[in-house]
C-alpha cells in the first residue's frame, strides 16, 4: 500500500493512486514503545495468595479504618467527587460511585444504572486489580439466576439501610461489624444460612461433592488434569468457598460476554427487543399470518407448534397406501418383509439420533438440520496447536439472492461463540461485528461513524475494566468529525495503572485520525486507518487476535467523491482491513461479491484466494419433504404445469422455509368449511405460488396462475403413469 503525499515520512516514496495508504500512528512521526501488563486473566497463579491482599476479602474486613482509597475527580466519572470514601467513611460519595450520597448503598458498585437496567454486570478481569469479593456484594439480582445465591436477590451494595461498612458512613472501614464480616454475619456459624436472603458474598456451602460437580462445569481445569481432584481434597472449607466464587464470577462472565457480542450484532438498534439466539432464527421461519409480537414473546415454541400441526395434518389428509418418508418406504400393517422394512426403520432412526443434540431446543427439523450442518463445518476451521483446539478463520458465505445467507450466517456465529465461551478463549478474541444493511453510507464520515461507534461498543463489551472510560471513549470518537482539536482522554486511578499505556495511545489514534480527516489530500490515509481501526483497537489493548462479523458486506460498494480529486472506492479499503484480521464475511449478491474479492489493480488486495468459501447449498432439510406444488398457469404458456418440490430448494435455508410455509397454507386451507374462507386462502396461495416461482427461479415476470395444487410424491408418480399411458 502507498502512503498519500503529504503523509508523515514513510520508508517508501509516495505515488498517485487510489488504493488504501496507511499512516503510522504516532504524533511525532516516531513509534514509541510502552510495556503494558499483559492483559490474560487465564493466567491466575495463586488464587488464594491473592485474596490474602485483597482488603475487600474475608482477611481485610476487621483491620481497614484508615485505608482510604481516596481519589479526586479526573474529569472522566462524572459527578464522582471521592473514591471509596474518605478514610473508609464514604462521605461525599455520589451516585455512580460507592454509595448514593454515602446512604443505603444503593448504587454501591459504582455501575451505572443503565447498565444495571440492561442486565450488564460491571465484571473486570481477574487478571486485573478486581475484587471479587466487591462484584458478588454488589450483585442486585432479580433471584433467577442458576448460578449460586450471590447472584441471589439482594437488594443493596455496602451498607444494607445505613448499615456497616459502605453506606452512611456510620461505619468505620470497609465493614467493622461483628468478626470483621459485612453484616456481622460469619460463614463459618453453623446457623448461616442465606438461601432466602443473599446480602453476602457468602452462600450456603453445598458439600465438597456437589461443589466440585459445579466447578467442573463452570471452570476450565484443562491446565491442573488429573491433579486438581486431589488438590480440592486438600483445601480447606474456606479455600472451597472462595473457588466456587471465582467459578460463579467466570460463568457470569461468559454470560455477559456472549449476551452482550448478539446483541451488538442483532440488536444494538433495537435495545428494547427480546429477540435472542434461537427466536432470531424463528422469526425468519414463522408461519404466514403469524402475530410478531406473540412471536417474540414466546420461548421459542411457535415454529415447533406450526410443523407438529404439520405433520397432523399430513398424517391426516394421507391416503392408505404406501408411503415414502425421507426417501424410506414405510412398513404397512399387511407387510410381509419384516426384516427389510426394520433395517430401513434403523436407518430412519439414525438420522433422526443425528439431531437429537438439539431437542432440547427446538422441535424444528428445518432449525436442526440447520444448526447441524453449522457446527460440521465450523469444526473445519478448528486447528490443533501447543495449547490444544484454536480458531483461524477467513471465510465467506455464499449463495443465490434470499436464499438465506444470513440465516445461516447468524447460526453459524452461535457456534463460534460457543467454541469462544468454552474453550476460555472469548478474551484473547475481539470480535467487531458489522451489517451494513443497517446503514446507508455515503460520504467518508458516516462510514467512520458506524465502524468507530461499533469498535468502541465492542471493546466495552470485551473489556468491562474499561467502564469507567465508556463516555469518554464514546464522546471522543463520535466527535472527532465535527470537533475542532482533540482533547486528551482522562488518565486511569491507581488501581488501573496498567490501561495508562493503552489511554496513551488511544489518543496518539485519535489525534491521527483527526489530522487526516480535515486534510483533503489525507483522505486516503484516513479511510485507510478507519478499515483498520478493529485491529488497531485490539492490538492497542492486548487482544491475541481480531476477528470481524460483517453481513452484507458487498453493500460497501461505494466511490467516495471528492471535487478536484480521483473518486475512491471504498471497498478496496475494506478488503485492506479485513487482510489484517480473521473474519467471517457474507454478502447479498454472489456474482457482484466474487468480482469485488479479486484485485482492482496491482496494487490492491485480492481476497479470492486467501478466503474459504461456504456454500449455502445442502445445509438443512425440509418438513414437508414428500409433498409437491403443482401450478397450472393458463394457456398459451410452455410448460403449462410446474411442479414445485423439495429438489429446487437446493437445500438453502431461505427456499425451505418459503417452501413449507406454502406447504403448510394449503393444509390449513383443506380444512375450511366456508366457501368464501376457502376461496380467499385460494387467492392468497396463488400470490405465495407467484412470489415461491419468482424467488426460486429468479423470474422477473411470472406467467398468470390459473390453479395450484399440493400433491405428495406417490401421487405424482400415479399421473405420470396416466399420462404415459395416454
Amino acid at each position: 500500500m502507498f502512503p498519500p503525499k503529504n503523509s508523515p515520512p514513510q520508508k517508501n516514496p509516495p505515488k498517485a493512486s487510489a488504493a488504501p495508504s496507511l499512516v503510522i500512528l504516532t504524533p511525532d512521526d516516531v513509534l514509541t514503545k510502552f510495556q503494558r501488563r499483559r492483559f490474560n486473566p487465564d493466567e491466575f497463579m495463586n488464587v488464594f495468595d491473592r485474596f490474602k491482599t485483597n482488603p475487600f476479602g474475608p482477611g481485610g474486613l476487621s483491620d481497614s479504618k484508615s485505608r482510604g482509597y481516596y481519589t479526586e475527580d479526573d474529569g472522566f466519572t462524572g459527578d464522582m467527587k471521592s473514591g471509596y470514601g474518605k478514610n473508609g467513611k464514604g462521605q461525599n460519595s455520589r451516585q455512580g460511585n460507592w454509595g448514593k450520597n454515602g446512604k443505603n448503598g444503593k448504587y454501591g458498585d459504582g455501575i451505572d444504572p443503565n447498565l444495571r437496567e440492561r442486565g450488564i454486570i460491571d465484571l473486570a478481569s481477574l487478571g486485573s486489580d478486581f475484587d471479587i469479593n466487591k462484584a458478588l456484594l454488589n450483585r442486585n439480582g432479580d433471584g433467577d439466576d442458576p448460578y449460586g445465591d450471590d447472584f441471589g436477590n439482594s437488594v443493596s451494595g455496602y451498607g444494607a439501610n445505613g448499615g456497616n461498612g459502605f453506606g452512611n458512613g456510620k461505619g468505620d472501614g470497609f465493614g467493622s461489624g461483628q468478626n470483621g464480616y459485612p453484616f456481622g454475619l460469619n460463614p463459618n456459624d453453623p446457623s448461616f444460612d442465606l438461601r432466602s436472603n443473599a446480602t453476602s458474598a457468602f452462600s450456603v456451602y453445598p458439600g465438597d461433592e456437589e461443589l466440585f460437580k459445579k466447578l467442573q462445569r463452570q471452570l476450565n481445569f484443562g491446565l491442573f488434569g488429573d491433579l486438581f481432584p486431589h488438590e480440592f481434597d486438600d483445601m480447606d472449607i474456606h479455600q472451597k468457598r472462595q473457588l466456587g466464587r471465582v467459578a460463579r464470577l467466570q460463568t457470569a462472565q461468559k454470560r455477559n460476554w456472549y449476551n452482550g457480542i448478539w446483541q451488538l450484532f442483532d440488536l444494538l438498534d433495537d435495545p428494547n427487543s427480546t429477540d435472542h439466539l434461537w427466536q432470531t432464527l424463528k422469526l425468519f421461519m414463522k408461519p404466514d399470518g403469524e402475530d410478531e409480537n406473540t412471536n417474540k414473546n414466546n420461548n421459542g415454541n411457535n415454529n415447533q407448534n406450526h410443523n407438529d400441526d404439520g405433520k397432523e395434518n399430513i398424517n391426516k389428509f394421507q391416503n392408505k397406501k404406501k408411503r415414502f418418508r425421507d426417501g424410506i418406504e414405510l412398513p404397512s400393517d399387511d407387510d410381509d418383509d419384516g426384516n427389510s422394512n426394520r433395517s430401513k426403520k434403523k436407518m430412519r432412526n439414525k438420522n433422526q439420533d443425528d439431531y437429537s443434540e438439539l431437542d432440547s431446543i427446538t422441535n424444528d427439523p428445518v432449525a436442526k438440520s440447520l444448526m447441524k450442518s453449522a457446527k460440521k463445518i465450523f469444526e473445519s476451521f478448528l486447528i490443533y496447536d501447543k495449547g490444544g483446539l484454536n480458531l483461524f478463520m477467513r471465510a465467506s458465505i455464499i449463495g443465490p439472492l434470499k436464499s438465506g445467507k444470513s440465516v445461516f450466517f447468524r447460526s453459524f456465529l452461535i457456534h463460534v461463540l460457543n467454541f469462544l465461551v468454552e474453550g476460555d478463549r472469548f478474551k484473547s478474541f475481539f470480535i467487531v461485528p458489522l451489517d451494513f444493511s443497517k446503514k446507508k453510507i455515503k460520504t467518508p464520515a458516516q462510514y467512520y461513524n458506524y465502524v468507530s461507534s461499533t469498535v468502541i461498543e465492542a471493546l466495552l463489551v470485551q473489556r468491562t475494566d474499561l467502564h469507567l472510560f465508556q463516555n469518554s471513549l464514546r464522546k471522543a470518537f463520535s466527535s472527532l468529525t465535527t470537533a475542532s482539536h482533540m482533547k486528551h482522554l482522562p488518565k486511569p486511578i491507581s488501581s488501573q495503572d496498567y490501561l495508562r499505556g493503552s489511554m496513551k495511545q488511544v489518543d496518539i489514534l485519535l489525534s491521527t485520525l483527526h489530522r487526516c480527516y480535515n486534510e483533503p489530500t489525507l483522505m486516503e490515509a484516513f479511510l485507510t486507518n478507519v478499515s483498520v481501526l478493529p485491529q488497531t483497537i485490539g492490538d492497542i489493548f492486548c487482544f491475541d487476535t481480531t476477528y470481524q462479523i460483517i453481513d452484507h458486506i458487498d453493500l460497501i460498494d461505494i466511490d467516495i467523491k471528492r471535487k478536484g480529486f480521483v473518486d475512491i472506492p471504498l471497498f478496496e479499503y475494506v478488503k485492506f482491513g479485513l487482510s489484517q484480521t480473521q473474519y467471517l464475511i457474507s454478502c447479498v449478491h454472489e456474482d457482484h461479491f466474487q468480482e469485488l474479492m479479486s484485485a482492482y489493480d496491482l496494487s490492491s488486495v485480492d481476497l479470492r484466494f486467501n478466503t474459504q468459501t461456504i456454500s449455502i447449498f445442502d445445509i438443512c432439510k425440509p418438513v414437508h419433504l414428500n409433498d409437491i406444488i403443482k401450478v397450472e398457469f393458463k394457456k398459451d404458456v410452455i410448460p403449462p404445469i410446474l411442479k414445485i418440490g423439495v429438489e429446487h430448494c437446493g437445500g438453502c435455508p431461505g427456499f425451505i422455509c418459503l417452501f413449507d410455509q406454502v406447504c403448510y397454507s394449503f393444509l390449513t386451507m383443506r380444512e375450511e368449511y366456508s366457501p368464501t374462507s376457502k376461496m380467499e386462502k385460494k387467492l392468497r396461495l396463488i400470490q405465495a405460488c407467484e412470489d415461491l416461482i419468482h424467488t426460486l427461479f429468479n423470474c422477473k415476470e411470472v406467467p398468470e396462475i390459473e390453479d395450484v395444487k399440493l400433491i405428495d410424491n406417490l401421487e405424482e408418480e400415479e399421473e405420470d403413469a396416466k399420462e404415459e399411458d395416454k
